[in-house]
């Protein structure tokens, strides 16, 4: 029976213990010091301070791995330090991830094995370069005239990439009955998003078709290091294809894994950052994601909930994928689709990047093999400019009662060469929630969610109802660092797209 406060390698990959606060763990080994100081003189010699105790654990433990006597009258905590402290230095790291947010795991992805060949094959080193949530910016709505900071969130598609087929080889570890596909779920977890284009879902929105990454997947069997990596664990291209379109078990492993990675670091990032602002400036969305992960802080740990029986998933009795549920569709109407954060989004995709795409300046097959960086640089070289906003101080975003009032507004805005005019075209669509989607098993039954809690599946969904409005973004270049001489000049450009 594994101890779940020790490392465990599973092949490529070494799951960590949740992380230990460092005052945490001096004081248990303070405390272990003063009460068996001479059966440590005689195992590790004179040790006066818990600093020095802890690195000479870490020594022997090197050697001896938990097998020297000591170890095991050790407080759990330092097991538990001493265990990851050696797992990290001593492993032959590809990545190191100490956290998953709210969960209890870390890992260490280990080089040579079947995640760092995909990687290094389909060549995503670029993705640990490509944002996320693209140039989505966190709506700190300091008033109610929206007045905006362009704080922009840092994790990245490889991070993502990384939590995918952790998540999809834990739930593998608790279903043996799909061992056996442990090859095609780890190629297909890290290279989901391979065909990711620099700026992220920002540059997608310029052509959503041309841009999808799981309908495109195929093209990545052109690579000339694809047939190796084939041959090599053999995986192969038709069921490969099957599992990005979350098709069969294994891509509905896929398709949940994708949910908890994404919901996981977004909500950190964005509950993190937001959460530093006075209540009087959180919208009640926010506070409702406040509230629910202070009551269930490991709500990500639904990856222990899923069950695999004869080809059919089940995520346990559904509290947990409740949570779940309901924090991803608070974060699709307080993040997603928030107005404030589509901002600079905006800007850049349907103005900068579209006007770039078209002329040719910049292109699909560059875009797909571009970082962010490289994409900036252009956006900047075209802009004039060398810096990144940092606030829009004179921008602003008004509503409108229907579409005609918002074109008079626009052409008021016409002859203001400070200014540019973007109608926000956000449909407000019913996005799925997933209450039909994923299955519990509940009285011995297996049911959808909402089959299984009708009250609460209409709760989340009532979340979702999007306010439908006119929207208009008024960007001024002076918030952008434009040169005053180019406002005529990128107004007639970007306008008359």
């Amino acid at each position: 029976m594994r101890d779940k406060h020790l490392p465990l390698i599973d092949g490529d990959i070494c799951l960590l213990p949740e992380q230990i606060s460092s005052k945490a763990v001096n004081n248990s080994a303070k405390w272990f010091l003063d009460r068996n100081r001479e059966i440590i003189k005689k195992e590790l010699g004179e040790v006066n301070y818990s600093f020095d105790f802890l690195h000479k654990l870490q020594r022997e433990y090197t050697i001896h791995n938990e097998e020297f006597s000591l170890f095991k009258k050790l407080p759990i905590k330092v097991q538990q330090f001493v265990s990851t402290q050696c797992a990290i230095m001593n492993e032959d790291p590809y990545a190191i991830v100490p956290t998953v947010p709210y969960t209890n795991i870390g890992y260490i992805i280990l080089d040579n094995g079947i995640i760092s060949d995909t990687i290094k094959t389909f060549r995503l080193e670029r993705l640990f370069n490509i944002r996320q949530l693209g140039f989505m910016m966190n709506p700190t709505l300091r008033n109610l005239n929206l007045a905006f900071n362009a704080s922009g969130f840092n994790h990245t598609r490889g991070e993502h990439s990384l939590d995918v087929v952790v998540f999809m080889r834990l739930i593998m570890m608790n279903n043996p009955e799909i061992t056996k596909y442990k090859n095609l779920l780890s190629i297909a977890g890290v290279s989901h998003d391979a065909l990711t284009p620099a700026g992220s879902d920002t540059t997608k929105l310029i052509d959503l078709e041309l841009f999808d990454e799981d309908t495109h997947y195929p093209e990545l069997f052109q690579m000339e290091e694809w047939p190796s990596l084939r041959n090599r664990y053999f995986v192969y291209e038709e069921e490969l294809t099957e599992v990005i379109l979350n098709k069969g078990i294994i891509g509905q492993l896929l398709d949940i894994s994708d949910k908890l990675g994404y919901t996981s670091r977004d909500t950190w990032m964005f509950a993190g950052k937001f959460g530093l602002l006075e209540n009087e400036f959180k919208t009640p969305g926010y506070i409702r994601i406040e509230k629910l992960l202070k009551e269930a802080p490991k709500f990500c740990n639904v990856w222990k909930d899923v069950k695999i029986k004869n080809d059919k998933m089940t995520i346990g009795g559904g509290i947990r994928l409740g949570r779940l549920l309901t924090l991803k569709t608070l974060m699709a109407v307080e993040l997603y689709n928030n107005p404030t954060s589509r901002y600079l989004e905006y800007m850049f995709s349907k103005r900068i990047i579209k006007l770039l795409f078209n002329n040719g300046t910049i292109t699909r097959k560059q875009l797909l093999r571009w970082n962010d960086t490289q994409l900036e640089e252009k956006i900047w070289e075209f802009l004039g400019c060398r810096y990144y906003p940092t606030h829009f101080e004179k921008s602003s975003y008004e509503k409108f009662k229907d579409g005609e009032t918002r074109q008079i507004r626009i052409a008021e805005l016409k002859t203001n060469n400070s200014v540019i005019a973007i109608p926000d075209d956000f449909v407000s669509v019913a996005t799925k929630t997933g209450v039909d989607k994923f299955s519990v098993k509940r009285k011995s039954k297996i049911m959808t969610f909402r089959e299984a809690f009708p009250e609460k599946a209409k709760e989340i969904e009532k979340i979702m109802t999007i306010e439908s409005s006119y929207g208009l973004y008024i960007i001024n270049f002076g918030d952008l660092n434009v040169p005053k001489n180019k406002y005529k000049y990128l107004k007639n450009m970007l306008e008359n797209m």
